[in-house]
């Protein structure tokens, strides 16, 4: 019983590592599709 709990807690553990680590890509890539946003309304008021 001991082992199969510690193997349960290891296998939670990896996927909140695996969690965590995509939020992490999508809180990086969110900042990025915001600045290319603005970039794309600036050149679009430069072109009107």
């Amino acid at each position: 019983m001991a082992k199969n709990k510690l193997r349960g807690q290891k296998s939670r553990n990896v996927f909140h590592i695996a969690r965590h680590n995509n939020f992490k890509a999508k809180n990086k890539a969110k900042p990025v599709t915001t600045n290319l946003k603005a970039v794309n309304v600036d050149e679009a008021v430069i072109q009107l």
